[in-house]
């Protein structure tokens, strides 16, 4: 049996999370998990993966950007002959997230893709870093600095007062240097 046959619906599941989480339209993410499955088959087929889920996210994260490029690039070509561009959304499935699928979006991709497999896959610094291809050293900054992005652009949609903001981050801040401590103690 191959690789790709012992692939498991919870597989499908989280690259389809990942991918939802990537380009914040569910639809869209249909597509690329669709694609990133289709491409990576032949792969899979003459025995090029060792890691399956991990090869699948990367595949994700690549595809998520050429789509985005591609989108830029159609907006430009439609801007300059004077069309305009419409965006896709899914409000009534996703109406809770999407602030955070409008602040994800905003982040770069490095940031939006380190911070996506980072803290919704559950993945060590160690783990983003050999999915993504860059060291680790730039997984932790990418990862913070899109964390930072993510919470100033999700507090302006934040319903708490600004003294509770401010206890949930002090609240934030502590776990992270706890787990921060931890992964050091390894």
């Amino acid at each position: 049996m191959t690789v790709f046959a012992r692939c498991s619906p919870s597989t499908h599941t989280r690259v389809f999370r990942l991918a939802v989480l990537m380009t914040g339209n569910v639809h869209v993410a249909e597509e690329v998990t669709a694609e990133v499955f289709a491409k990576v088959l032949p792969k899979w087929r003459s025995g090029g993966v060792t890691d399956p889920l991990a090869y699948l996210r990367r595949a994700v994260v690549n595809e998520t950007r050429s789509r985005h490029r591609r989108r830029e690039h159609e907006a430009r070509v439609l801007a300059r002959w004077g069309g305009e561009p419409t965006v896709t959304t899914d409000p009534d499935r996703f109406a809770l997230a999407q602030p955070l699928f409008a602040a994800l979006a905003q982040l770069p991709d490095r940031q939006r893709a380190v911070v996506v497999l980072r803290y919704h896959d559950d993945l060590s610094e160690a783990e983003v870093a050999r999915t993504l291809g860059m060291a680790v050293g730039s997984v932790k900054s990418h990862g913070s600095r899109g964390l930072d992005r993510l919470r100033s652009l999700l507090e302006q949609h934040d319903p708490l007062e600004p003294g509770e903001r401010h206890e949930r981050h002090e609240r934030h801040e502590r776990h992270e240097r706890h787990e921060r401590h931890e992964e050091d103690q390894r």
